[in-house]
């Protein structure tokens, strides 16, 4: 390192220094002129109180909790001095700086409630989520029923059918329409599949295990049990889903009988690994029924839900039922017509999307909605200016 790269190496690092000692300082400051604030309100000054947070432009150099301090202060001046444009705009910043799921003011009259023109003002705002948005994951477990048999013997048997488990991946969106009734949407990733045994001429087993990859897309109501201030909110829901095929393939095992009686062995038939994508329904659809329950945390809700998807679409591609030459011959399998119906487990976490403002039968003729417009007419006017 030569000389002048260590001079601009000493430089950074004490402008850096310097830089932060000056922020230590202006907070230390601005902390000051909140208690100097809280002083002066407790002490009927309450001119004073704008003017030791706003003047000294304090606000923005406060942590978290203090800054809401300062947006509760500032709205007590304005309801102190009949200021309602100053009390509107301060408890919308005070409520998007404090809102959460657990979050509830102190609604007692001893030491440590709100003042009850506080708390009347706080009811006259909207601090329910707009939404929820969030990720779950979870597993299926894939039913298969066979609706029409097929066999290369003229077979009516349909054979064994178990179901594999699979898991999911994907997001969620919440649309809150009432307190209780909710819309809700999501798009996930998930496996499924099922092994088919079956008999082929009687002197055969075929085994044939089949996974798919699908992305499925939910839509359906929501009907919750409680309250907004309940911790634990069981629910049910109903609604219908979509999926659409990314992957089909399948092993599939003959072992072929030998002999009679106490002689008889079985003599397996090499393992064929197969693609199934072409034979089966790139789209299909179902309805849903499913029972969980959301628990509030600090952050947002989890969720548990248990859900059947109830296929409605064939599984199979009719049209081309049979194609692999090798797959019906040699191994003497050909699909049944069947519906796939998982059933699935997950857990996911919300996070809530809160939007504070007045509600409607209290935003007609305020103050603070015409200051609210003015201001975008400012803002409009100035855009106008710069494209001249």
């Amino acid at each position: 390192m030569n000389f002048m790269q260590r001079k601009i190496y000493i430089l950074f690092w004490v402008c850096l220094v310097s830089l932060s000692a000056y922020s230590q300082d202006r907070r230390s400051y601005c902390e000051a002129k909140l208690k100097e604030a809280t002083r002066a309100y407790e002490e009927g000054k309450i001119n004073d109180v704008s003017r030791f947070l706003i003047d000294e432009d304090c606000l923005k150099e406060l942590d978290k909790n203090k800054r809401a301090e300062a947006y509760r202060l500032l709205t007590m001046s304005g309801l102190y001095t009949d200021n309602q444009a100053m009390s509107y705009k301060n408890m919308e910043q005070f409520i998007r700086l404090k809102i959460s799921p657990k979050f509830a003011l102190n609604r007692g009259k001893g030491e440590g409630g709100e003042a009850p023109e506080f708390l009347e003002l706080y009811d006259k705002f909207n601090v329910k989520p707009v939404y929820l948005y969030g990720l779950k994951l979870g597993v299926t477990y894939s039913l298969v029923q066979p609706t029409t048999v097929f066999s290369v013997d003229n077979n009516s048997v349909p054979g064994v059918y178990t179901p594999r488990i699979g898991f999911l991946i994907g997001g969620m969106f919440d649309l809150p329409l009432t307190e209780n009734l909710h819309a809700g949407a999501e798009a996930y990733y998930a496996t499924r599949g099922f092994v088919h045994t079956d008999s082929v001429l009687n002197f055969a087993q075929t085994e044939f295990t089949e996974r798919q990859s699908i992305i499925e897309i939910p839509l359906y109501a929501r009907y919750i049990f409680g309250t907004l201030e309940s911790n634990f909110r069981p629910f049910l829901s109903a609604g219908i889903f979509g999926n659409f095929l990314l992957s089909a393939n399948a092993e599939v095992i003959r072992n072929d009988r030998v002999g009679s009686g106490d002689t008889e062995t079985r003599r397996e038939v090499e393992k064929l690994t197969v693609s199934m994508a072409q034979q089966r329904q790139k789209i299909g659809f179902g309805a849903i029924l499913g029972t969980g329950f959301m628990l509030k945390t600090a952050a947002g809700f989890f969720t548990l839900d248990v859900r059947y998807n109830l296929g409605l679409s064939n599984l199979v591609n009719k049209s081309n039922r049979g194609i692999d030459d090798i797959l019906v011959n040699r191994y003497g399998y050909i699909d049944d017509n069947m519906l796939m119906s998982p059933i699935s487990f997950s857990v996911g976490f919300y996070l809530p999307k809160y939007n504070p403002r007045l509600k409607k039968q209290h935003r007609k003729n305020t103050s603070f909605k015409k200051d609210r417009n003015r201001k975008k007419k400012g803002k409009s006017k100035r855009k106008r200016r710069a494209r001249k």
